[in-house]
């Protein structure tokens, strides 16, 4: 009962690690194309008042 218990509570530990990962990876993805995005408007429009730290 118990070994089964431990079993089952490492699975869930490994999948919720692996689940993470992906997440933090497609944010830091969202947060990269964002800062690009950001950064491309800022030169394009260089007389606008941009809060962008260089």
């Amino acid at each position: 009962m118990s070994s089964t218990v431990r079993k089952r509570q490492r699975f869930s530990q490994a999948f919720s690690e692996e689940e993470a990962k992906k997440l933090f990876k497609s944010t830091l993805k969202k947060a990269i194309a964002l800062q690009i995005s950001e950064s491309i408007s800022f030169l394009l429009l260089p007389d606008q008042n941009h809060s962008l730290p260089l």
